[in-house]
């Protein structure tokens, strides 16, 4: 089954199989990003290091680096997407064949999983390139004190440095060994449970009839996660620095859960209400497809509403290091 997922990935070109890999490369090269800026111990002089270097702020910023990575699963699972009635139609042929639902799932899997292996390893590749291009800069004559314990400010090593990039990828640090098998093997698993979620409301029968699985109407349960967060946010108000970290990054991981969690019923809701107050044929049949099969279209508004919060919470957090610390 594996040598036939591995000849299926590629029966039908190379146009899916590269767009799966270049996700899952974005994904691994963020990802192993976070991971330097996990392992940065000590303190440079140097613009927007200091978020890095600092423990109270670097895991907000690994926390960035990480939510970086949803849009680009957000189109994995689109493109996992593309050619569904073909891939349908092969998985069709193969119950026919004498496979199980099981071995036809795993099929699937398969094929899915190599284009995400072959992307996680050229994950490395983008993750190396991000270090030359968003990193310090090569050795000159002045550099950084850095210490090799951040509460350890008496036994100082000088390493010179120019400082001539924007010290966004820590160059300092690299992940070890295993930290990229890890990186490469999980987003290779991630990869193929995003095959499994794109596939699991289809049915496929031996003689090429596709059942697809009925589903309910989405329900508003990211209303509880955008609650919760609003309540979070409330309570930064008049805390001290000290606790005021972790619970932003948990506020803006509540709400980013909501927002992506209420596009179906937030899509089904609006074709609902466009559907009662249209006066055009096309308007309306737009707005019951809208409301009758939200989630397709929820999808897209879900990448959408996930890039504008990060995008804006992106842009409050520099505009505070830029005039809070008056930094370059």
């Amino acid at each position: 089954m594996i040598r036939l997922g591995v000849r299926l990935a590629f029966s039908g070109g190379w146009g899916r199989p590269a767009l799966l890999a270049a996700c899952t490369a974005v994904v691994s090269g963020l990802l192993l990003v976070a991971v330097a800026l996990l392992r940065v111990r000590g303190y440079a002089q140097e613009p927007l290091w200091t978020v890095a270097a600092e423990p109270g702020t670097r895991g907000g910023m690994v926390f960035a680096v990480v939510m970086l990575g949803l849009p680009p699963l957000l189109l994995l699972y689109q493109a996992v997407r593309l050619g569904t009635a073909r891939r349908e139609r092969r998985l069709a042929a193969l119950r026919l064949a004498g496979a199980t639902p099981g071995e036809v799932r795993a099929v699937g899997a398969v094929e899915v999983g190599v284009p995400a292996l072959l992307g996680s390893l050229l994950g490395i590749g983008v993750y190396l390139l991000l270090r030359q291009l968003l990193g310090t800069g090569e050795q000159a004559a002045t550099g950084w004190f850095v210490y090799a314990d951040p509460g350890d400010t008496g036994s100082a090593d000088f390493l010179a440095y120019s400082g001539t990039g924007p010290g966004l990828v820590p160059t300092l640090t690299m992940p070890l060994w295993w930290q990229y098998v890890a990186v490469v093997g999980g987003v290779t698993m991630l990869g193929v449970a995003v095959g499994l979620m794109a596939g699991r409301g289809v049915r496929v029968t031996p003689l090429g009839v596709v059942r697809r699985a009925p589903k309910g109407a989405p329900r508003p349960w990211g209303l509880l996660l955008v609650v919760a967060g609003l309540a979070v946010g409330a309570g930064l108000i008049g805390m001290s620095s000290g606790g005021s970290q972790v619970l932003g990054v948990t506020c803006v991981a509540l709400l980013l859960l909501g927002v992506v969690s209420l596009s179906s019923w937030s899509a089904a809701l609006v074709g609902r209400r466009v559907a009662a107050r249209a006066s055009r044929a096309h308007v309306l049949l737009a707005a019951r497809r809208l409301a009758t099969d939200p989630r397709s279209s929820a999808r897209a508004g879900a990448a959408v509403g996930g890039i504008a919060l990060v995008a804006g919470g992106s842009a409050g957090f520099l505009a505070d290091v830029r005039y809070s610390n008056g930094g370059d």
